[in-house]
């Protein structure tokens, strides 16, 4: 995702890519990963066949097991 929210490194190059978002939340707290699905249909069956857990792209549960509940005390929900 290329948006002022993301992070990167400034070496970081930005790559078009067909992506989505694995979890509820949005860019910020969630990384994208790599997707052709187009429809509920192939998105199930993506999830099926998926070695990485809905959860599993989660930045947060990365950073450290407070965040999301720092992420709440500053009114992200």
């Amino acid at each position: 995702a290329n948006d002022d929210v993301v992070y990167r490194d400034e070496d970081e190059k930005v790559e078009e890519r067909m992506v989505r978002f694995r979890t509820v939340g949005d860019m910020s707290c969630t990384a994208a990963v790599e997707s052709y699905a187009a429809d509920i249909d192939s998105v199930v069956e993506e999830i099926r066949r998926s070695s990485i857990s809905e959860r599993g792209a989660r930045i947060d549960d990365k950073r450290s097991e407070a965040a999301m509940e720092k992420r709440k005390q500053q009114g992200y929900f």
